[in-house]
């Protein structure tokens, strides 16, 4: 049996926007390139919109506790492969702590798709381990991510460095290399471009 072999790729872009101490705003942009057997399409995938509130938050003990919620909207050509054709409702957890000179940052996340089987619906988790090796903010931080969707699990080592010395711009690279089910993933390389615009991108004199 021959099996058609398949490529993807993808970029999003995201904005986030504060409201008050606690609460944020978020809207997630994708671009979708997906192509098999000669063929490839390309587009716009479906857009996440979501916010996010700050449940507790320690600052003596470096810690800090988040609820949100994201809303899939279907915007994406399903037909050609880009998005997945239904709307999802996606509340979640985060959390984030800093032990020693670790950093560790999880979510847990429920995917309820609308108006679909009940067994469509997912259970997201990732937990983050990342350690700066200078306290400059154009350093270098290295990190792996355990990322778990339902039954696949797979581990993401990454490597992120700072590109301007007031850390308004950062980038990262990883490679997603599944741990079970591998007949069913694939190895994926991440990354992403960060730009923190109310950072100046240089020092200011």
């Amino acid at each position: 049996v021959a099996h058609e072999r398949t490529t993807s790729a993808a970029v999003t872009a995201i904005f986030e926007r504060r409201l008050g101490k606690r609460a944020q705003l978020e809207l997630a942009l994708p671009m979708q390139s997906v192509g098999g057997s000669g063929s490839r399409q390309s587009g716009v995938g479906d857009i996440d919109i979501g916010g996010k509130y700050v449940l507790h938050a320690d600052n003596r003990a470096s810690r800090i506790l988040t609820a949100g919620f994201e809303i899939r909207v279907p915007s994406g050509n399903s037909d050609r492969g880009l998005g997945a054709g239904f709307a999802a409702i996606e509340p979640y957890l985060a959390a984030g702590t800093f032990w020693r000179d670790t950093y560790i940052q999880s979510q847990l996340k429920l995917e309820f798709p609308w108006r679909r089987p009940q067994e469509d619906r997912e259970l997201v988790y990732n937990i983050y381990l990342g350690r700066d090796l200078a306290v400059t903010p154009d350093g270098w931080t290295i990190g792996a991510e355990l990322n778990g969707e339902n039954d696949e699990v797979a581990l993401t080592p990454q490597v992120r460095k700072g590109v301007t010395r007031t850390g308004a711009l950062a980038v990262a690279l990883g490679v997603r290399v599944p741990l079970v089910n591998r007949e069913e993933q694939h190895v994926q390389w991440v990354g992403y471009l960060l730009w923190e615009f109310l950072e100046p991108v240089r020092p200011r004199r």
